[in-house]
C-alpha cells in the first residue's frame, strides 16, 4: 500500500506538557479530518462499532498514529489511533460534532506525560448511553466523553 506519511517531533522539555497537549490535540484533528476524508470516498467501511477491530494498548514510546484503512488491516488500534476514527464517523455518519480530546488517565496519574484519547460528542453520547444501558450510569458519557477502548470492549466482548 503506497502511503504518505507526515512527522512531527518535538524535543523532550522544549515546549511545557500544556503545549504539547494542544500539538497533539491539533495533530489528532488533522488525523479525524484524513478520516473524514476516507469515510467519504469508501462509503462501504465498516462503522467503527462493526468493524470487528479491537482496542490494543501501544506502550511503545513511538507514537504512531494511522488512519482507518491501516486499522482495519491491523485488526487493532490504540485510543490515539481509534478516536480520530471515531470522531469522524459522528461527524461525517452521525452529523453530530465531536472532537478528540486528551485527559489524564485516573489509572496513571502518577505519570503527569501519559495522556488518553477520547471523543467529546455530547448529542453523540446521550445516543450512545441509551443503546448500552451499562454505560448510561458513567459521568464521562453523561458529561459527553466516548472512550473507544471501554466501548470496543463493551461491543466485542
Amino acid at each position: 500500500m503506497s502511503e504518505d506519511r507526515f512527522c512531527m517531533s518535538v524535543p523532550s522539555g522544549s515546549v511545557s506538557l500544556a503545549a504539547l497537549d494542544a500539538l497533539a490535540e491539533e495533530a489528532l484533528e488533522a488525523l479525524t479530518v484524513a478520516n473524514v476524508a476516507y469515510l467519504r470516498d469508501h462509503p462501504e467501511t465498516p462503522p467503527f462499532f462493526e468493524s470487528g477491530v479491537r482496542y490494543r494498548l501501544d506502550d511503545s514510546d513511538d507514537n504512531e498514529w494511522i488512519t482507518i484503512p491501516e486499522i482495519l488491516d491491523r485488526g487493532h488500534g490504540d485510543c490515539d489511533m481509534l478516536a480520530p476514527w471515531l470522531a469522524a464517523e459522528i461527524r461525517y455518519r452521525h452529523g453530530a460534532h465531536a472532537k478528540v480530546r486528551l485527559v489524564q488517565p485516573s489509572s496513571r496519574p502518577e505519570d503527569e506525560r501519559v495522556r488518553h484519547a477520547g471523543v467529546f460528542s455530547p448529542a453523540y453520547a446521550k445516543s450512545l448511553a441509551a443503546a448500552y444501558p451499562q454505560l448510561s450510569a458513567d459521568e464521562t458519557v453523561r458529561l459527553g466523553y466516548v472512550d473507544p477502548s471501554a466501548m470496543m470492549l463493551v461491543r466485542n466482548g
